[in-house]
């Protein structure tokens, strides 16, 4: 009892080095518990299970004459350094792939008026050639976009956010396996992974411009805590933010108004690269989600 202790010191029965003389040191073990999130491999059969039904649902043969096509699910659409369409995507084996066109109508394509549901996460078949690519980026696969995918379903919000879940890393410096310079770019004349995903735990600002370039920039941290500023190129986000800045929104009212719609969701942000230089590749947001969605 220390407060006895010390008022009989303070009568001065004992004194502090009497005190110290009667004391006993002994050691004890202690057993510490910290709460993780352990995924068992009975868990990791299930979610693979999962996503596998997904990949694998829509599998059956389908020809035109003489032409087979593949089923892909496009979970990326998104605006390159040209300003033309980038389409990224996932084929029925759970491999990541970027689809390269073979023409230089992709917009026409995505955007034709068969096409208007083909946006990120539709199930579409279409046609992979064979021809190798000269490219940095070994996922890279070319696209006979000549002939128009077929689209088939888009995922439901519940198979989006677990494909999204299952490509999920806690940093952007986790996806590439790369050393990220200044926050930006990775050096590196070989790419193995060229996009991920991450959930992010705080977005700081958003910057909007309503000028000709119609400009974003998203700054946020990662659950490792590192911040970035990146430049957001989702085809479907940027045309939600000419919407609004087409109905005389100014870039203050719609900065306020994505980071108040993005405070009390779940989001998600994809992260890609593109190749600015021989051994360049410059990050970038591809692809904005949250749940529930940010559009109304």
């Amino acid at each position: 009892d220390n407060k006895k202790i010390k008022e009989i010191i303070a009568s001065g029965i004992i004194s502090e080095e009497d005190l110290n003389n009667a004391k006993i040191a002994k050691g004890s073990w202690y057993t510490y518990a910290k709460k993780i999130k352990v995924e068992t491999q009975v868990q990791n059969n299930e979610k693979d299970s999962n996503i596998n039904s997904i990949l694998n649902e829509f599998d059956s043969s389908v020809t035109l004459p003489a032409e087979e096509l593949k089923t892909v699910i496009i979970t990326d659409l998104f605006y390159n350094v040209n300003d033309k369409i980038t389409v990224h995507a996932i084929d029925n084996d759970g491999n990541s792939i970027r689809l390269i066109p073979n023409t230089d109508a992709i917009n026409e394509t995505i955007d034709s008026l068969e096409n208007k549901n083909i946006r990120s996460f539709s199930v579409v078949k279409l046609k992979l050639l064979s021809e190798n690519i000269e490219s940095s980026y070994l996922e890279d696969k070319l696209w006979d976009n000549n002939i128009s995918p077929i689209f088939i379903r888009n995922l439901s919000e519940e198979e989006i956010k677990e494909l999204l879940d299952y490509d999920c890393h806690q940093a952007v410096s986790d996806i590439f396996h790369d050393e990220i310079h200044q926050g930006n770019f990775v050096k590196s004349k070989v790419i193995e992974k060229s996009m991920g995903t991450i959930k992010i735990s705080k977005i700081n600002h958003l910057e909007y411009e309503t000028n000709d370039q119609k400009e974003c920039i998203l700054s946020f941290i990662d659950e490792k805590n590192e911040e970035y500023n990146l430049s957001v190129k989702d085809y479907t986000f940027k045309n939600y933010l000419n919407n609004l800045s087409e109905q005389r929104n100014s870039s203050d009212q719609i900065n306020d108004l994505i980071k108040s719609k993005f405070e009390n969701r779940d989001l998600y942000l994809r992260i890609g690269l593109q190749q600015i230089a021989e051994d360049i590749h410059w990050l970038y947001i591809t692809s904005v989600y949250s749940f529930p969605d940010y559009e109304p």
